[in-house]
């Protein structure tokens, strides 16, 4: 799926944020929107600048993406849920972002909900759930 420039940039400012949220950037967060900006067509430089500036960037719209199409919403709130617990922590402002950011997307909460509760049930394995693949350059749902 390719995505417009008002798509990703709405995609990559709203990952930046949702790390924002508990007020610190782990490694692993940083890793993770490194790889993801590299992939929709960021500079390595500007996206490492940006993660280090964002806690105290007063200019960057704190308002949830809005989005073209659903998919790409969609998109961007399942990979936001890996980026969520990508650090083994996830925060309750982290959570609200996500929800907030599927309404403002015409998306029901029960479906985030939902989503969340998928990766827990069946009493899946703690490793499995913040296993290396939700890092991986191929994960599905990242955009293109």
């Amino acid at each position: 799926m390719e995505m417009n420039q008002i798509d990703k940039s709405n995609f990559f400012r709203g990952l930046l944020l949702l790390v924002g949220k508990d007020n610190k950037v782990s490694q692993l967060e940083k890793d993770f929107i490194l790889r993801i900006g590299k992939k929709i067509g960021y500079s390595s430089d500007y996206v490492i600048q940006a993660v280090n500036e964002i806690l105290f960037n007063k200019y960057v719209s704190k308002k949830p993406p809005k989005f073209t199409d659903i998919s790409t919403a969609e998109k961007f709130i399942d990979l936001s849920i890996q980026v969520a617990i990508s650090d083994h922590n996830i925060h309750i402002d982290e959570i609200n972002w996500i929800i907030d950011t599927a309404t403002a997307n015409n998306i029901d909460r029960s479906w985030v909900i939902d989503k969340f509760v998928d990766l827990f049930k069946d009493d899946m394995p703690y490793e499995k759930v913040f296993s290396e693949e939700l890092l991986s350059p191929q994960t599905p749902s990242l955009p293109s």
